[in-house]
């Protein structure tokens, strides 16, 4: 009888401890879920070590759950797949990623940047990538499916842990601690968690997923599941938000680009009135589409450095990029080597070229020229002809622009001309 009785307080440990495995303070109150800033302190309910291959990927590592706004901080794999619990923010290979239900996500990590003038290493630099995404689970491949109950269980932790297996239609499975709750199906609505391992807010309840397997091409699994109860924290006040730091750098560098294009234009402008160079024209043309670029690019830094955009949203994204032209580099490209090649002829034309060998290699790049000019026309051509006959089909204007792309490319590697 006694035994019977040890063996029964045990058991309702047992559950005990896995119901208070399963609370999750953002579910139950999901007002909580509130927005979270990079340079906030947050603090941590549990830590868990893992396992897993990730696409034939061997990985091991470390992530940390907060249940009362719903977080997940996790940490970069070196090469051998490594990913301890690196809170040295000294470190030049730190990195980190921060997620919450809300829909932040916040990239951390240090660079080492050359100083200008000065040998050595260069000088460690803090940042944050500022992201949007939109406000839900922070891994979707558990969420909105239905999973079914098989009798059949997995030990996890060195046998600290059992798993119950869950399954979907289509061969996804997850091990559920076992507890007294475990019903023949349920739908999953969030997950709290990292690489498949975490709390599953379901129609049944919430559930601690201790691993999972995606068809045997993706699974994970609990080393250990630590409750720290907030003694482990996050604080990264000195990490500068990316993408505004970078902008305010590349706002100096497109004013002194616009300075220098202003000497050009003016330089420009003096020869053609002379009327002596009958490529100046050409020349003029070239800085002023440079000029209308640049000009369109400090627009685009200016917006973007005064204008939060979230990039799920289609409007603030046509209001960022709407104007920006991925092709209008290689109009460039093509306006400049009209110039040059006008600039050649005429040199042939007037024999300038003493030697026979500087003769040849001139008619070698002019006509390197000639075929580059030729190739990029007919590719601007093809991509304005896209944005007419794709206006109405985004999706199939993108996937012929990034043909158009890829042929451009090649065209430049073609005809590299000197």
């Amino acid at each position: 009888m006694r035994y019977f009785l040890i063996a029964c307080f045990l058991l309702l440990v047992h559950y005990t401890n896995a119901q208070e495995k399963k609370k999750v303070e953002v579910f139950e109150q999901p007002e909580k879920a509130k927005p979270f800033h990079p340079n906030d302190k947050i603090c941590f309910d549990y830590k868990v070590m893992f396992k897993g291959s990730f696409s034939g990927r061997e990985a091991t590592g470390c992530f940390f759950i907060n249940t009362e706004i719903g977080a997940v901080l996790g940490f970069g794999f070196d090469i051998a797949g490594k990913s301890g619990c690196n809170y040295d923010f000294n470190n030049s290979n730190f990195n980190a990623s921060l997620q919450t239900l809300n829909g932040n996500l916040y990239l951390y990590h240090n660079s080492k940047e050359k100083i200008p003038g000065k040998s050595g290493d260069g000088l460690l630099k803090h940042y944050v990538r500022t992201s949007n995404t939109e406000p839900g689970s922070t891994e979707r491949i558990l969420t909105g499916k239905k999973f079914f109950y098989k009798d059949e269980f997995r030990e996890f932790s060195g046998g600290e842990y059992k798993g119950r297996k869950y399954i979907t239609d289509d061969g996804f499975v997850v091990y559920i601690l076992v507890d007294g709750n475990f019903p023949e199906t349920f739908e999953s609505f969030q997950f709290l968690g990292a690489y498949g391992i975490g709390f599953l807010e379901t129609s049944k309840g919430t559930f601690l997923i201790l691993g999972y397997d995606a068809n045997g091409k993706s699974q994970s699994e609990t080393v250990s599941f630590q409750k720290v109860a907030g003694s482990e924290c996050f604080y990264a006040p000195q990490f500068k938000k990316e993408e505004i730091t970078k902008i305010i750098t590349h706002i100096g560098e497109n004013e002194t680009e616009s300075t220098e294009i202003e000497k050009k234009i003016s330089k420009a402008k003096k020869l053609t009135e002379t009327g002596k160079n009958p490529c100046a024209a050409l020349k003029l043309k070239f800085h002023g589409e440079e000029k209308r670029q640049n000009d369109l690019q400090k627009e685009q830094f200016e917006y973007l450095k005064n204008k939060k955009v979230n990039h799920q949203k289609k409007q603030d994204m046509q209001s960022a990029y709407g104007k920006y032209d991925p092709f209008s580099t290689f109009k460039t490209h093509r306006m400049e080597a009209q110039y040059k090649f006008c600039d050649l002829l005429e040199n042939i034309i007037k024999e300038r070229y003493k030697k026979d060998s500087e003769k040849a290699k001139a008619i070698e790049k002019k006509n390197c020229l000639e075929g580059k000019i030729i190739e990029l026309e007919k590719l601007e051509a093809k991509w304005e002809a896209a944005k007419n006959n794709y206006r109405n089909n985004n999706t199939g204007l993108q996937q012929e622009q990034r043909r158009i792309m890829m042929e451009t490319v090649e065209v430049m590697k073609k005809y590299k001309c000197g």
